[in-house]
């Protein structure tokens, strides 16, 4: 129990990968995903990022709704089992016009002794530009409903670029914008001392339709 709260603070702020559900993948049809990336600290006289990394798998349910897990390969490492599963609701479809999208899904830590869930939501909007580019932002919530602040929120923006059935991601976020610098015991670097910078690349691939 004691170690899951002395390394939990770190992984959840880290613990957001990119947000690469920005469009229907389709129903019946799967995609796989992969992302690195991790928030800038100040150490040493420089920034330096923090390498996060996740991978995870999307299912479309319907043509509007998308089931999806990440794993936390980085948790793994510290012999966390680290999950975040949810859905994803897009209640306008692709036609190369803005396509807005709802997500729901829990943080999940566990180190096998005892464990931790966090509820989050999240909203974005995406724009296909033509038949390779889609620029997206959003904003991301993380509830933690026993302590204090009870939610952390995280803005983010960036596009994907299609490669046959690949796309790639980069992405820009400013993580935890509600949160003080001064009370985390990681020297973030962030704006106006709050919440931590942290740049994303991800990859998605498209694994064709399931029955």
């Amino acid at each position: 129990m004691l170690k899951l709260f002395v390394i939990l603070p770190l992984l959840f702020v880290i613990g957001c990968g990119a947000q690469m559900h920005n469009l229907p993948v389709g129903a019946g049809r799967m995609q796989a995903s992969a992302s690195v990336g991790g928030p800038l600290v100040n150490a040493y006289g420089a920034v330096i990022p923090i390498p996060y990394a996740m991978a995870g798998a999307t299912y479309g349910i319907t043509d509007r709704l998308d089931a999806h897990a990440d794993l936390h390969v980085l948790a793994a490492a510290f012999k966390f089992l680290g999950i975040t599963p949810g859905l994803t609701y897009f209640p306008q479809l692709p036609t190369n016009r803005w396509v807005p999208s709802v997500t729901a899904d829990v943080l999940f830590f566990s180190d096998f002794t005892a464990a931790r869930a966090y509820p989050e939501i999240s909203a974005a909007i995406a724009h296909p530009i033509g038949a390779r580019w889609v620029p997206y932002a959003g904003l991301h919530n993380t509830f933690q409903l026993s302590h204090h602040p009870l939610y952390i929120s995280s803005l983010y923006a960036g596009t994907s670029y299609r490669m046959g059935r690949f796309n790639l991601y980069g992405e820009l976020q400013w993580l935890a914008l509600n949160r003080d610098n001064h009370f985390t015991p990681v020297d973030y670097h962030g704006i106006n001392e709050h919440g931590a910078i942290s740049p994303q690349f991800g990859l998605t691939i498209e694994l064709g339709g399931m029955k």
